[in-house]
């Protein structure tokens, strides 16, 4: 850490991405002179991070009462812990997940128009049977040929890309949620 004293400026300048900490047992003031949001912000008896930011910018520091510490961060990248678990440099876990979207359908009709992707579909009422066409109607070609419907997932190994739209027959009282988005 570098010690400002009572009284002095000092201008700091962060590179994309990285981080400053302010800290004073007294007062001090950051003002950005450009690539950080305006305005100016009172550190008092306290530590506080500035930055990062997505552009280069400077920052105008001035200890205003008693001394005032200033450090540069260092950046250090997410690690695997011996659980196999992504770990953040703050130390929180880190967790990826996809997430595919759905339409519950009791009925014909079309789930998406436009280009899409089909990941399966969920049956939680099984009655007759169903059939998924790439389009609006049923004059798109078939992805899904008829198949009779169980209750329980029913999920692509890999997505299938739909260019027209995702269109679903229906027949009898069941219920699908469609993954699709």
């Amino acid at each position: 850490m570098t010690l400002l004293a009572q009284g002095r400026r000092a201008s700091l300048v962060l590179d994309v991405g990285q981080v400053y900490r302010i800290s004073t047992p007294g007062q001090a003031t950051v003002t950005p002179a450009y690539g950080a949001p305006a305005g100016t912000t009172t550190v008092t008896a306290a530590s506080q991070d500035f930055g990062p930011y997505s552009a280069p910018a400077k920052l105008e520091l001035v200890a205003v009462a008693g001394d005032t510490e200033y450090s540069l961060r260092a950046l250090r990248p997410a690690q695997m812990n011996d659980a196999g678990a992504l770990v953040t440099p703050d130390g929180g876990l880190q967790s990826f997940s996809e997430v595919t979207p759905y339409v519950n359908m009791t009925a014909t009709g079309t789930a998406v128009t436009g280009p899409c992707e089909l990941a399966g579909y969920d049956c939680t009422v099984a009655a007759g049977n169903i059939t998924i066409y790439d389009g609006t109607s049923t004059a798109g070609a078939v992805i899904v040929p008829t198949t009779a419907l169980a209750v329980g997932r029913n999920e692509f190994r890999h997505k299938r890309a739909l260019t027209a739209g995702c269109h679903v027959v229906l027949s009898g009282a069941a219920t699908v949620n469609v993954l699709v988005g």
